[in-house]
């Protein structure tokens, strides 16, 4: 069961191509968004000056030490632990990576390729698309396929018992993707709320075309509610066994 729900998540990810000979390509906007994790972690991944520093930050404004981790494709669900530390370092209030990268580009005494190195990934991260997205699939990772992983991990999970939390975890997603709202996630729409001015806590971003990330989102959520449908379609053989066995169904 783990594996056919580590494979909704990766294989959402890729948008089907209307020609039988074209194979499916990933979306533009998940390649982004791994994109500039990556270049997260490997901006300090590489440096142990680089973490220190950070470390210096996140001591300072009383953040939780967090390190970044690397996105590994044979685990889809490894991006939901890099999404995490990210997440924890840009809010208002707790914007210790974004400040550890502006204090790094206008350091004078670095070299201009490390200030340049910096500059590039905090204009990176402050691109609009980037915390957009990273926002809704905060929320997505935490409120819908996070519980349904760790669900999956308990050994004597009951056929009835997993099908009923997919089935509240898929009316969450329904919402979200409808048209009929602009409401997603919470993270997300705190994040919506915050930047509406053009700031985002003391630092700038330029606001892209939020229709289009919206649009982006909910299509997401849609691969992500047919690969559902397709790896865990309700079985009439197993719900009867669970009629008949299971305890819980029993109560």
């Amino acid at each position: 069961m783990a594996h056919s729900f580590a494979l909704v998540g990766s294989q959402a990810a890729y948008i089907s191509k209307a020609q039988h000979e074209q194979k499916p390509i990933r979306a533009p906007c998940i390649e982004n968004l791994e994109s500039t994790i990556g270049e997260i972690h490997n901006y300090f991944g590489r440096s142990a000056g680089r973490q220190f520093k950070l470390k210096s930050s996140q001591a300072f404004m009383e953040i939780p030490e967090l390190k970044f981790k690397r996105i590994f494709d044979i685990r889809w669900s490894s991006i939901r632990g890099c999404i995490k530390p990210i997440i924890d370092n840009v809010p208002p209030g707790s914007q210790a990576l974004l400040t550890c990268l502006e204090e790094a580009a206008l350091d004078i005494k670095s070299s201009n390729t490390d200030k340049q190195n910096a500059k590039k990934l905090l204009e990176l991260i402050l691109g609009d698309e980037f915390l957009f997205h990273l926002h809704m699939h905060h929320d997505l990772h935490e409120s819908v396929l996070g519980p349904i992983t760790k669900s999956m991990q308990h050994d004597h999970l009951s056929y009835f018992s997993l099908m009923n939390i997919i089935k509240e975890k898929r009316t969450i997603l329904n919402h979200w993707r409808s048209e009929s709202t602009s409401i997603m996630g919470p993270t997300l729409t705190d994040y919506i709320e915050a930047t509406e001015l053009g700031s985002f806590g003391g630092f700038k971003i330029k606001l892209g075309d939020r229709v289009m990330f919206f649009n982006d989102c909910r299509k997401h959520t849609q691969r992500l509610l047919q690969e559902l449908d397709k790896r865990f379609k309700p079985s009439i053989v197993q719900e009867h066994l669970s009629m008949l066995f299971d305890v819980q169904h029993l109560i």
